[in-house]
């Protein structure tokens, strides 16, 4: 998940609403959210309430606006309404702004002043039993949404966009592990985003005793489907062996994606799933992007869909980000990728980027129906 910011903003530029006498678009960093004509010009200073922000309600009610958020729950109790996107006349509309209460600076984070929270999906709980993590087997990089940092990448630096896909997360590795001699050995490990899984867990079940009629708890051994990936692509284990040559600390992280993942099955039924890989660190240092995808044409390891391999411009974003996925017809795409293909680290005066990337989502990806979103 990228950062929550909520900043006091310039706004950029106000542009009519082609659709609506009555309302405006103001741009805000790489954002645009419909307001009404009249209600800021460019220049002014804004708080930017971005989507997937929680607003605690007395805070919504004093906005006047609670009534459009989507409401979040605490042990059966609204805390908060969730910041979603819209499309207001006919325009995609992110998030909302509103007046400063405070002469704050151009910049400052609001957030823990009006008490708000980063929505964050819940984490899935029947996909094995969690195992202690370890420091080597790290998380995957949170990408932030290039409507944040939107200057970034520079135009002209060569990226590679690629789709990203709507599934859970994996992380997959062979971990240096130190025996009482000081020696070393090396462990496969497997996981989601957060949390390192256990290859098998006991899952607890209840059946109707037929002679007598009364429930009865039983329990079956379930492989997680983390680890069932390695048993689908076996080519995952010898990429790892070769790479790490018994020297170092490699993790991959892929994607798995499918029938009963998520809402979004990419035609698959009937408890179909499949997996692509989209990076590889060693000892911690994500590998550039040519040598990524030599390892994987190596092994044969489906990536996921590499969409453009060139100079960046917020044209080429905009040309990817939105239609259909590549892997089947007639489904949404979820959004892209764009990272430098040779990685590097950047220092802005907002944070330091460990890598240059960023993501966008597409519109209709985020405004869909009965949707689902699980780590």
């Amino acid at each position: 998940m990228s950062s929550l910011i909520v900043e006091v903003c310039e706004i950029l530029s106000v542009e009519s609403h082609p659709q609506a006498d009555r309302l405006e678009i103001a741009v805000i960093k790489g954002w645009r959210t419909v307001i009404g004509k009249d209600q800021f010009k460019a220049g002014d200073k804004v708080v930017y309430l971005p989507p997937d922000c929680i607003i605690p309600t007395i805070v919504s009610d004093k906005w006047n606006v609670t009534k459009y958020l989507s409401s979040v729950k605490e042990n059966g109790v609204i805390v908060g309404g969730r910041v979603k996107v819209a499309k207001l006349r006919g325009e995609p509309s992110y998030g909302f702004v509103v007046v400063p209460e405070q002469n704050w600076d151009v910049g400052t984070d609001v957030a823990a002043y009006f008490g708000i929270t980063k929505w964050e999906p819940p984490i899935s709980s029947i996909d094995g039993d969690s195992e202690r993590e370890h420091p080597a087997f790290h998380k995957y990089t949170d990408w932030e949404n290039i409507n944040n940092f939107p200057d970034l990448i520079q135009d002209g630096e060569i990226v590679e966009i690629s789709e990203k896909l709507h599934g859970k997360n994996l992380r997959g590795g062979l971990i240096r592990i130190p025996d009482e001699n000081g020696n070393f050995n090396f462990e496969f490990m497997a996981g989601s985003h957060d949390v390192r899984r256990k290859e098998f867990c006991v899952l607890n079940k209840t059946r109707v005793n037929s002679e007598t009629g009364e429930k009865e708890t039983y329990q079956v051994t379930k492989k997680s489907q983390f680890w069932e990936v390695y048993d689908k692509y076996p080519n995952l284990k010898d990429m790892l062996q070769y790479i790490s040559r018994n020297q170092h600390d490699v993790v991959i992280f892929g994607e798995i994606f499918g029938s009963s993942v998520q809402d979004l099955a990419y035609n698959m039924k009937n408890g179909e799933w499949d997996f692509r890989l989209f990076d590889i660190s060693v000892n911690g240092k994500y590998m550039d992007a040519d040598q990524r995808i030599q390892h994987c044409e190596k092994f044969n390891i489906p990536t996921v869909p590499i969409l453009y391999v060139g100079p960046f411009s917020r044209t080429k974003v905009n040309e990817y980000v939105s239609g259909n996925t590549t892997l089947c017809d007639n489904q949404i795409r979820e959004g892209i990728v764009v990272k430098l293909v040779t990685e590097q680290c950047r220092i802005t005066p907002n944070k330091v980027f460990n890598r240059v990337g960023v993501k966008a989502i597409n519109f209709d990806y985020q405004n869909r129906k009965n949707a689902t979103e699980f780590h």
